[in-house]
C-alpha cells in the first residue's frame, strides 16, 4: 500500500467481509515528513496509528474529518507540532484519542468534550496525553 509518496511495509487490517481497509498503524519505521492528506481517502478507516515516529513532522490534516467512521486516533511520540487541531470535534464516532509526547500546544476542543461521550482529560502540554471517551 502507498500513502502518498510513501509506501506503508506495514499490514492494513481489513474487514473480512468487506475487505475495506479499516485500520493503518505505522510505528516505529523511517517514515518522515508530513501525515500525508490522502489519509483522508481511506474513507472506511476506523482506527490511524502514527507512533514513535520522530521524523513525522508539520500538524495532522484536515482530510481526517473525512474519516467518519474513525474510532481511534493514536499520534504519539512524533514530532507533531501547532495547535491541537479542532477539527477532532468533527468526528462524532471518535472513542479514543492519544496525543502523548508530541510537540502540539492547547486544549482538546470544547466541541469535542460536549458531545454526548466525553472526552475524559483536558490537554496538557506538560504530561503524556491519553484520551478517551466516557461511557
Amino acid at each position: 500500500m502507498n500513502i502518498g509518496r510513501h509506501p506503508i511495509p506495514v499490514p492494513d487490517k481489513c474487514d473480512e467481509t468487506s475487505s475495506r481497509v479499516i485500520a493503518l498503524a505505522i510505528f516505529g519505521s523511517n517514515f518522515s515528513g508530513q501525515i500525508p492528506p490522502v489519509v483522508g481517502n481511506l474513507k472506511y478507516l476506523e482506527s490511524l496509528v502514527f507512533r514513535k515516529l520522530p521524523n513525522l513532522t508539520g500538524k495532522s490534516p484536515f482530510a481526517i474529518t473525512k474519516l467518519i467512521h474513525l474510532k481511534e486516533i493514536r499520534l504519539s511520540w512524533t514530532n507533531l507540532s501547532g495547535l491541537v487541531p479542532s477539527f477532532f470535534a468533527l468526528l462524532k464516532n471518535l472513542t479514543f484519542l492519544d496525543l502523548a509526547f508530541n510537540n502540539l500546544t492547547g486544549s482538546i476542543p470544547p466541541e469535542a468534550t460536549n458531545q454526548s461521550s466525553k472526552l475524559c482529560r483536558t490537554f496538557s502540554s506538560a504530561e503524556p496525553i491519553v484520551f478517551s471517551k466516557l461511557f
